[in-house]
């Protein structure tokens, strides 16, 4: 939480997210209150489009940059009941902090990925065709 400030500043929202309808992925966002107030649970999930051009289609709030680290661990108990997988299996943790103009952070999310049906693609920018 020291990306974006105070913890009790803080809104959460989990989502998993399903590939071929078999959970694969476990988000938890960390958003600042303050930054997007009146921001509904409900207005996330049904949003249009990405959760970046949600961001910036209600709040204003451009995404420039993100930083992300990965790395291998054992799946905590309460994400792994959620991606329907063993107690402790190995996962991908991904951590990313999303940034506006000046390196102001926005959103600080940890995720986890069941390797054991997909893998790890991150394909940003602008398609070469």
């Amino acid at each position: 939480m020291a990306y974006i400030g105070s913890p009790l500043a803080a809104r959460c929202e989990a989502a998993t997210r399903m590939i071929d309808n078999e959970p694969a992925l476990h988000d938890t966002l960390y958003v600042d209150c303050e930054r997007f107030p009146g921001m509904a649970r409900e207005d996330f999930e049904n949003r249009e489009g990405t959760i970046y051009s949600f961001y910036l289609a209600r709040y204003g709030v451009n995404i420039i940059r993100t930083v992300e680290s990965i790395a291998a661990t054992a799946c905590p108990a309460a994400v792994a009941k959620r991606l329907v997988i063993a107690n402790q299996a190995p996962v991908l943790e991904m951590t990313r902090v999303a940034l506006t103009y000046h390196d102001v952070p926005i959103e600080y999310r940890i995720s986890y990925m069941s390797t054991l049906k997909h893998v790890y693609v991150n394909d940003q920018g602008k398609s070469r065709r």
